[in-house]
């Protein structure tokens, strides 16, 4: 967390752009060399996870810790809900998402030195999936249903039990057809696939109007130059550039 990107990790909130920035250390190929082989998979299934749990679709990185917000989205946040540890990230977004505030994705290399990480890989992959299914969970139960009546929950629900239907009806047959050695019928196969499909398709609908509803950024209502923007706090004198059109 190099503070010469801290210019650039401030610049989307002081501008009005966004309420939370966070780094992207996979906006630098060259860089991105760099970074340990277990960290890069393992952050690739994690941020997958996180779009999921979290509705910021655009978001990348989801395990970069380098993060800036504003005192009113701090102010607005439950902090007693925000997880410690590794899935303080994870978090932060599901809760910010909840709240509908804007967040930004700010590109920056990735440092490693001769540190060696304490992390085990093994732990974390086994740890955060419960935790990230919570916070899906907490999201969709808030946003779509507490703060707003929307179809985005009633897809979800109604395709969770109809996969959850297909699962355990066809595996249960599949499992007998094994044990006796006599084939399922035609019909039998049918009442399983059918509600498969039926979910994959609801759920499908329910993750497109899912990203259509992830916070958008904001025109500026100010343009400030990075180099400006340590001025902005009290250091030097900014250049604020005319109010956006």
């Amino acid at each position: 967390m190099d503070p010469i990107h801290l210019a650039g990790l401030l610049r989307p909130l002081v501008e009005g752009r966004a309420d939370y920035a966070k780094g992207n250390r996979f906006g630098h190929l060259r860089d991105l060399a760099r970074m340990p082989r277990k960290r890069l998979w393992g952050n690739v299934a994690l941020t997958f996870l996180t779009k999921l749990a979290s509705g910021y679709w655009h978001v990348f990185d989801a395990q970069n810790g380098y993060v800036a917000i504003t005192a009113r989205a701090l102010g607005a946040l439950p902090l007693d809900r925000v997880e410690r540890g590794y899935a303080f990230e994870n978090s932060m977004l599901s809760l910010l998402n909840v709240e509908r505030f804007a967040v930004a994705d700010v590109a920056m290399p990735a440092v490693y030195g001769t540190e060696t990480s304490n992390m085990k890989l093994h732990r974390v992959m086994l740890s955060f999936p419960p935790k990230l299914i919570w916070m899906f969970l907490r999201r969709v139960f808030l946003r779509y249903v507490v703060y707003d009546v929307s179809p985005i929950a009633a897809y979800l629900g109604a395709g969770g039990l109809l996969g959850s239907f297909g699962l355990v009806f066809g595996g249960l047959h599949w499992w007998r057809s094994i044990a006796t050695g006599a084939p399922a019928t035609s019909g039998t196969v049918l009442l399983a696939v059918l509600p498969l499909l039926m979910a994959f398709d609801l759920l499908l609908h329910a993750v497109n109007l899912d990203i259509a509803q992830t916070p958008k950024m904001r025109p500026p209502v100010r343009r400030v130059s990075e180099p400006d923007v340590p001025a902005l706090f009290g250091i030097g004198a900014p250049t604020v550039e005319s109010p956006a059109e």
